[in-house]
């Protein structure tokens, strides 16, 4: 059963690279590859909210503090619906919105990839986890900023990855001083376990994670890069950065 946590990450990415790999004969073959992977991943999506208490899926360990892993616990699955609900959606509005556009092939694996990394972001079962897909979904998105590929939309994608890097940076920093102090980063009730509220160094480590993700939720001031942003087609504005890259942070 755990398994299943993986493929609302996994089926996303692999229909984006077959967007890629995929000769098809017509632009319609494409968009029904590209829905069709939308709707079984919905599908799938409504299993893990009905499937009861949730369990851990552990990809991998980094170090004995660190390790890749989802789990599907409550507010996982509310974030989940709501991705699930509005993503065929926008995806349908996207095949008209992009019909005589350059490049929409690359558009488009991009698009799909996206969903499964920010399945990824809600479905994450620790901090490091949520961190390296929500860096992942900038640098899956910042050719979607620069779709155009003329001056103005160069310098927004510009702007984007020098306060989303930024922004990873300090996330990151903060990220190793929890792990200093905890020995973990599990989303767990209560908060981390073994630490103290009153530790300086903890303070410090939350100033920087919250700017850190900040920047990602396009928090005031650090805010700058979302409008200019805006150059990139609709369904990248309405979608991308109002429920996948703000919404994660």
């Amino acid at each position: 059963m755990n398994f299943l946590l993986l493929l609302p990450v996994l089926l996303p990415l692999l229909a984006g690279a077959g967007v890629i790999l995929i000769p098809f004969q017509s632009r319609s073959a494409r968009n029904y590859w590209t829905i069709a992977s939308t709707l079984i991943t919905e599908a799938v999506i409504a299993g893990l909210a009905g499937s009861g208490p949730p369990g851990t899926l552990t990809l991998g360990t980094l170090t004995p503090e660190i390790s890749i892993a989802f789990r599907a616990d409550s507010l996982s699955q509310v974030f989940l619906t709501l991705i699930a609900f509005l993503w065929p959606l926008a995806s349908l509005y996207a095949f008209e919105y992009m019909d005589g556009e350059e490049h929409q092939g690359r558009f488009f694996a991009c698009y799909t990839a996206c969903y499964g990394i920010t399945a990824g972001v809600a479905l994450s079962a620790n901090m490091m986890t949520m961190y390296l897909f929500v860096e992942l979904l900038t640098l899956v998105t910042v050719p979607l900023v620069a779709h155009e590929g003329d001056r103005r939309s160069m310098r927004a994608a510009r702007k984007y990855v020098i306060y989303s890097f930024s922004g990873a940076t300090l996330s990151l920093i903060g990220i190793m001083m929890l792990i200093s102090r905890s020995g973990s980063t599990d989303f767990v009730y209560g908060g981390l376990k073994g630490v103290d509220n009153g530790d300086g160094l903890m303070t410090v480590a939350w100033f920087l994670t919250f700017l850190g993700f900040g920047v990602k939720a396009a928090v005031f001031p650090l805010h700058a890069w979302l409008p200019a942003a805006g150059v990139a087609p609709t369904p990248v504005t309405a979608l991308l950065h109002a429920v996948a890259v703000v919404k994660g942070g």
